[in-house]
């Protein structure tokens, strides 16, 4: 099913499997795979990691971190979100939606939050 998916994807999208405890290990065979990566999409730091995490890279200052081991079962901590479908409706959440849900979330904790465009 996933490979499925994987190849409805448009080949100039960028794709970064971040290893879960239930992937399958072929999934390694097609894509670049990591245990955690940090990326930056418009000037957005955003740390990947399969677990929560209680801090990451640029937190401190506005980076986000998307993960998915918990189910749905984890509250936030500030700008991170749980990414994995069974926590958004069974359906990959986009960048753009991404983007909605972190504009919702509290910012206390960062430093010169007065200063904080969301893009540091």
């Amino acid at each position: 099913m996933a490979l499925a998916f994987l190849n409805k994807i448009p080949k100039k999208v960028n794709v970064f499997l971040i290893e879960g405890n239930h992937d399958h290990k072929r999934l390694k065979e097609y894509l670049p795979t990591f245990q955690i990566k940090d990326i930056c999409i418009n000037k957005q730091w955003i740390t990947l990691c399969h677990k929560v995490m209680y801090t990451w890279n640029e937190s401190h200052r506005g980076g986000w971190n998307l993960f998915a081991h918990s189910h749905g079962n984890l509250s936030p901590i500030g700008l991170q979100h749980d990414v994995g479908v069974d926590n958004n409706g069974y359906v990959p959440l986009s960048f753009e939606d991404v983007v909605e849900i972190m504009g919702k979330r509290e910012i206390k904790g960062i430093k010169n939050p007065e200063k904080y465009d969301g893009h540091y």
